[in-house]
């Protein structure tokens, strides 16, 4: 198999486990999320798809760590995410960016900024 379909079926795979996050943080299953955020965030990070609105999965991570009390970590990843959105120039992204940060951080301004 040529390097390049391995590498869009590795895409194609972390895909699928960034949605798993993403339904397992929907029913309340933070750290399950977490599980399967954390090894495809490495993944994407990995390839330099950092942009936010492509792989999220920083700002999932960064809610599902705050749900499990790993609050350092989650201001880390709200941080890094906001960054990369800001840098990113995504109005969509820059909102949801500034949202998880003000949900994380416990902050009114963030959440009135995500507005």
């Amino acid at each position: 198999m040529p390097s390049d379909d391995l590498d869009e079926s590795s895409q194609r795979d972390q895909m699928l486990e960034l949605m798993r996050g993403r339904v397992a943080l929907a029913a309340g299953r933070p750290a399950e999320a977490l599980e399967v955020l954390l090894p495809a965030g490495r993944f994407f990070d990995g390839l330099d798809l950092f942009h936010p609105s492509f792989a999220p999965w920083r700002s999932l991570a960064a809610l599902a760590a705050f749900e499990t009390g790993e609050t350092e970590l989650a201001a880390r990843l709200a941080a890094e995410n906001l960054e990369i959105a800001l840098r990113c120039e995504a109005p969509t992204a820059i909102g949801r960016a500034y949202r998880v940060s003000g949900v994380v951080n416990e902050d009114l301004e963030q959440l009135e900024q995500a507005c």
